[in-house]
Formats: C-alpha cells, structure tokens, sequence
C-alpha cells in the first residue's frame, strides 16, 4: 500500500471518511479528540452531549466524533492528526477501514506536504456526491403488475415541467405516487445540468413523515431519501441533512424552526412538496413556512424552490352562507399563500380512468334518540354538578355533556391558572372536577353505564387526603359519595349502541373478511368503544377484532405513541385485528388499509374530513354509516358538510386559471406580507426584551407553589426536561409505569412514568429516562 500522504487535501472528502469511521467508533474518551466544537451560548457541544449523555463516556465519544466527521466544529488537518486522533480513541478498525478504502486509492493524486494547510471543505449548497450525478438513477419504481395510470401523469404533468400548483384528487387515488413522480423527474435533470438538486417533502404530523419517507425510498431507490421530525437525536438536522441527502421527509414545524434559525435558506432547497397541504392557513406552521417563502419572493430572491401542494380536498373556507363567491375566494387565498400560480390541478381529460379507480360509498345517515334525562343517572350527576357551578359562578347554556360545556369550564379555569395567587386553588380543583363530571355525562349518553362509571374511577386530578385542602377534601367525599350511588343503578340499554351492534353483527357475519374503521371524538370514547365492540362479539359468536387507534396525550394509558402506532397498523394489515376505532387522527395521511366497512359514531367535523372519512371505504362494495343522536346540531352539520363538499367541487370547475390568476395571486400575497409585517410588530411589542432564565419561575398553576427556574430547563430531543436533585427530592412525587414508552421508533427517549406536584398532587408531566 502507498504511503498515506500528509495533508487531506481536496481527496478524500468528509463524506468519504465519515462512511468508513462512524460504523467502527464504539469506546474511548471524548476528551482524547482534543477538539473544542461551538454549540450555542451556554456551553460547547462537547458539554451539551456529556450533560445529555449522563456521563456515559462511550457514547459522549461517538457523538463527538459524528459531530465532527460532520464538520460541526474545528476539523482535523492532516491524516497524521485524524489517524492519532482515532488511535487514541482505540478506533483501530476505523482506522484500517481508512487504510484499505480511501488511502490506497488515493496516493497518486497530487497532495500538499505541509501539515498545517488546511482541510479545503466542501461547498454547503454543492456537496459532492459518492456517485457522479451522471451514474445516479433516480427513475421512479413501481411494485410488480402496477402502471402510471393516465390521470396520475395527468395530475404529474405541471409539477414536471417545474409549475408551482396544488394537486387535489380523492383520498386513495395515488398522490403520493404522483408527488413521487414528480420527485423522481426533478432529480433526474441533474443528469442533464449537473446541478444539485434537494427536495423537502413537508408534512403535518410526525407519523406521517416516517410512513412517507419509507414510500419515496421504495418508490425512488436510487435517491437518498431521509427523516427529521425533531425526535432524532441532537444532531440530526435539516441543516446538515441538506449536505448529503437528495430528498428529506420533515414537520413544517421542524422546518419552520431551521427556517427561523437561519440555519436553513429556501435557497438551499429547489423543490418543495406540502403534504396536505389545506392546513396552510391562519397562523399553522404550513402558512408560516409559505410566508417566509412570499417575503422572500417580494425582497427578489430568484433562486426559490418549486412548490407542489398535495390534497384531497382544499376545503371551502368559512362559509356559513354556502357562497360560491366566497369559496372561490378561499381558493384563491390558498394558491397566494401556496404560490400556486398554476393553479389547482382537478382531472379533466382522464376522468372515467379516475372513477374506476375511485370508491364512493354512500353514507347512511341514522339520527337516534338520546338517552332520557329523566335517567336516574344523569339526574344525581346533574345535581352535584348545579351544586359546584354555584361555587364558582359557573353559566353555561349548553347541556353538561356537550364539548361546548366542557370549553366553558377550560376558558373559566385559564385565567385562575394563570394568575399566580394561590387562592384560586379551590376553583381550579371544582372546575377541574366539573369537567371530569362532563365527561362522564358524555361518555354515558353515548356509551355504557359501565364506560361513564369508568371514567370517574379514573379520575386523578385531586390530591391525596395528606394534600388537600378542606375544600379538595369534602370534593372528594363528595365524588366517593356519588359514585358510591351510581354503582347502584340499573344498567340502561344505550339506543345508539343497539343500531352499532345491528350494523356490525350484519356485516361481518355477510363479509368475514372484511376490514372496518369506526371514528369516534375522543380517546375515552375510543378506549370504551373499543372494549364493548369485544364484548359484542363474545356475545353474539360474530368475528369482531376490535383496537383502538388514538394520537398522542398527556393522559396516563390514553394515548398511543409513534411506535404503538405502526405496531396497530401493522397488526391491522396482518389481520389481528379486523375494525379500529380510531379519532380523527386517522382520518387523514396515514395509510389505512383499504376498508369496506366505515362508521362515524357521534363524530361529524368539516367538509374536509368528510371527504377524507369516505375515502377510507375504497374496497369494493363498501358500506358506511354516520350514526348521530337527534339532541345536538350534528345531523345539521353533515348535511351542510355534504354541500360544503358540493360547492368545493364547483369552485374548482370555474376557478380562474392562466393570466388572470397569476394577477390575483400576486395582489393576494401583498396583502398576506403586509399582515406578516403587522403581526410581527406586535408581536415584538408583547415580547419586549425577553427575561433572564434564572429570573423566569415555574410555579404549579394549581397551588402556585416553585417547580423550578428556567435555567433548570433544557432541551433534549424535542421534549424540554429537568434535571436536577433538589427538583426530585423536594418538588414532586413519581408513579413508575410497569415499563418504559419510547415516543418515536428511532428515540433514545422513553417515558418511564408520571410526576405529581409534591404539595397538591397535580399532574405536571412524565419522567424518562434517555
């Protein structure tokens, strides 16, 4: 082997070194790098990931050292010093991977001799690459037996030939293909012009980012296609993703933060595909993310990224009326903040192709009667519920189960939260337990006496005796009271349930392979569907494998991480389970597999997600059911939502095009600069200067007593944390779960369970460990 020479010189890159080294660094000690790397004002990088890392000296080591293979701080300049620094780390394996990959090939390149010239690094926005551009094939691949179908190129088309538009099609019909169609042609230009290429596919939850990246990896293999959502570990960043991958799946809110940052230009970027992307309004970090991008546009930045929007529906906006006029003016608004001056891509010339491919089930609306307030049970929670509303001077029109009650209580109870007088803590503790009573009242007219007794038992938000004041103590004598009474009612036969049970025993007894959803509004209503549709099958011998599929909560065994997420899905698709029972997470994004069975109980939102909700029954000869109870103005608004839908459609076949729209566009995006400019003054008026961290105290909103300072906060994925002994010992008391919860699949968090305030016993967050 030729002798390494003394200087990196232009060949081998980072990039090069950094895939032979990282894989074998696995022990040592940080400190032997003898590289000081800039993290932020408090402290250097090396500090951050030793405090991050709770001492562990191995994996402060390889963190380091990514950091710096990542040229996060002060790079090495010789081979002599790389090699040392290796060896001294006892990286030997890395050192001979070095050895046996780069050096040999790279001894007859002319080097420079003089150890202290430095390393010439690589431009940011021109990395190079591991393959020449020209070798490099990014066509799109498609599964065995499947084809572009004609209205996807259709759709595609604009997007290729490099216009900035929205793509709006039915729930199921292959956007996602579409956009990786899109992707796959941009990236191959690079062929043609060599110019690099880097595409950000924006979405709105992290779920869906991880389900999206793996789609454009199987579809475009011969891209780099990667991840970053603000759950990766400290130093996975857009920012440096830039540097070396062709395609990076994220949050709008991860991006926006990068983009807020200055850690990241629009510039950097030449395509930009926004999943979903009718969440661009009011103040979401979509709208935000298209903001910068506008403001950047007027200053007469040339260089800005193409712009894709993917929807299944752009909505109608709010339009009581059902006003043609005012919807094509929400349109409009939308393709200003999208910079779509192509448009809105409907399809036009494939449209039989499109409605073979497209399942419309007609929903079935069943409006019910309610369960009689004459019901004893309803009645004795009534009344305990007039006698706390006294307490707190507490007037609401609506009845005590409904979701603008439980607002009621919330927008009476914030302001005592906020305010820092620890004598609000007797109303906190009533409204707290009132909205606990509205729950129950929920739970009980929609569900089983069993699900409503349930929710009291689990009811947690009052301290212990030892805790309490006179008041908490004579709530809760109150609630064992009342619950002692309860459990001694008979069980009433629930109306909305029997017709669920009808529909469900019919089905699956005709179609035992099917495959069903059933949307409900909360976790709690998810939680008790879930275990009475087991029941039902117990009952009736009918095959019904029922699992909730929830979102994210605070709430102790509510809510479902990431991971518990893709393990339902995965179960779902396997056929471990034949019906979820899902909230609106579900309804859009998420790959749910083809059902033919759709039932929305008590659950009816816009006309955004009704279109969504029935795009889920794509199998054929599917069936779907709306079930609502004739009490509440929900009948009313799925009827609207259905014109709502209606009107969107018409809209889309006179929107303006051409010409006239880019006008339009142009005068819309002035005036949403100028409400940016407006916003940002007061804004900053509201900030003012900002306070020291050790000035700002966190105090328990119910009882007021000190958590902690801001200087006790940090940052560590994307959760902030406390650390410190005198919080632990003094402040509060920990309720361990059996075992630990990773947030995300690829977290080194998990939390281990929950901490109440020492003093009062109200829920301040979790414990993890890391």
């Amino acid at each position: 082997m030729a002798e390494a020479p003394d200087c990196l010189g232009q060949k081998p890159t980072l990039k090069e070194v950094r895939k032979y080294v990282v894989p074998h660094v696995s022990s040592g000690k940080w400190e032997d790098l003898g590289i000081e790397l800039d993290f932020d004002d408090d402290g250097t990088l090396v500090d951050h990931i030793r405090k991050e890392r709770g001492g562990d000296e191995a994996k402060c080591c390889l963190d380091v050292l990514k950091a710096w293979l990542q040229g996060k701080g002060v790079e090495p300049k010789t081979w002599r010093t790389l090699v040392g620094c290796l060896r001294e780390i006892e990286a030997e394996e890395a050192v001979r991977s070095i050895e046996e990959n780069i050096l040999q090939t790279t001894s007859s390149a002319t080097q420079p001799s003089q150890d202290e010239q430095l390393l010439e690094s690589e431009p940011p926005s021109q990395p190079t690459p591991d393959v020449e551009p020209a070798t490099i094939d990014y066509s799109l691949k498609l599964e065995p037996g499947k084809e572009i179908r004609g209205y996807q190129w259709e759709l595609a088309e604009p997007g290729i030939e490099g216009e900035n538009y929205i793509i709006c099609a039915p729930t199921g019909t292959g956007k996602t293909l579409v956009a990786g169609l899109i992707i796959s042609e941009h990236l191959q230009k690079r062929k043609l012009d060599g110019k690099t290429r880097k595409v950000i596919f924006m979405v709105n939850t992290r779920p869906l980012a991880q389900q999206q990246m793996g789609e454009l990896q199987k579809m475009i293999p011969g891209a780099s296609v990667k991840c970053c959502t603000g759950d990766d570990a400290v130093l996975s960043t857009i920012q440096l993703l830039l540097k070396e991958e062709d395609v990076i799946v994220c949050t709008a809110g991860k991006f926006l933060n990068e983009l807020d940052d200055s850690k990241v230009r629009l510039n950097e970027v030449s395509l930009i595909v926004v999943d979903e992307c009718h969440h661009t309004r009011k103040n979401s970090p979509y709208a935000r993310v298209m903001g910068c991008y506008l403001e950047e546009k007027q200053s007469g930045e040339s260089e800005l990224p193409q712009v894709v929007g993917l929807t299944a529906s752009p909505g109608a906006g709010d339009n009581p009326r059902l006003d043609l006029d005012k919807t094509l003016d929400h349109l409009h608004y939308l393709c200003a903040l999208m910079d779509a001056t192509s448009g809105i891509k409907i399809v036009t010339e494939n449209v039989e192709e499109l409605e073979k491919h497209t399942n419309k089930p007609t929903f079935r609306l069943h409006v019910l009667p309610r369960r009689d307030c004459s019901e004893a049970f309803i009645t004795k929670v009534t009344v305990e519920m007039k006698s706390l509303e006294a307490k707190v001077d507490l007037r609401c029109p609506f009845h005590r189960w409904s979701q603008q009650y439980e607002t009621a209580v919330q927008q009476k109870k914030q302001p005592l939260e906020m305010e820092l007088s620890p004598e609000h803590r007797d109303a906190i503790s009533t409204l707290m337990l009132l909205r606990c009573y509205s729950q129950t009242l929920s739970i009980y007219m929609d569900l089983r006496y069993e699900d409503a007794i349930a929710v009291l038992d689990q009811y947690s938000d009052l301290p212990t005796e030892e805790q309490a004041t006179l008041h908490e103590k004579k709530l809760i004598q109150n609630l064992e009271c009342l619950k002692s009474e309860l459990v001694k009612l008979p069980k009433v036969p629930n109306p909305l349930l029997i017709r669920v049970a009808e529909k469900l025993n019919s089905h699956f007894l005709r179609k035992p392979e099917s495959k069903g959803i059933c949307f409900v509004r909360t976790k709690k209503h998810a939680h008790a569907m879930c275990d009475w549709m087991a029941k039902l099958s117990l009952e009736s011998g009918v095959k019904i494998c029922p699992k909730e599929f929830v979102g994210h909560t605070r709430d102790t065994g509510r809510g479902m991480t990431q991971v518990d997420q893709k393990d339902v899905m995965k179960g779902f698709q396997e056929g471990n389970y034949n019906i979820l029972v899902a909230t609106s997470v579900a309804e859009e994004g998420l790959d749910v597999p083809a059902c033919n069975l759709v039932i929305r109980f008590q659950h009816v939102s816009n006309e955004i997600a009704r279109k969504q909700t029935q795009g889920r029954a794509r199998a054929a000869e599917s069936e779907g059911y709306t079930i609502l109870s004739s009490d509440s103005t929900k009948p009313y608004q799925e009827i609207k939502n259905k014109d709502l839908d209606d009107l969107v459609t018409e809209a889309l076949r006179y929107l303006t095009t051409g010409e006239p729209l880019r006008k339009l566009v142009l005068e819309k995006q002035k005036e949403i600069i100028e409400k940016r400019s407006l916003d940002r003054l007061l804004s900053e008026k509201r900030v003012g200067e900002g306070a020291d961290r050790d000035s700002v105290k966190l105090k328990c909103k119910k009882c007021k007593i000190l958590a902690c300072k801001g200087s006790d906060i940090y940052k560590a994925e994307s959760n902030y944390v406390v650390s410190n002994e005198d919080f632990k010992a003094n402040k509060i008391i920990t309720k361990t779960y059996p075992s630990p919860e990773k947030f995300t699949a690829n977290s080194r968090m998990a939390r281990s369970g929950d901490i109440v305030c020492r003093n009062c016993g109200t829920k301040w967050g979790g414990m993890c460990i890391w």
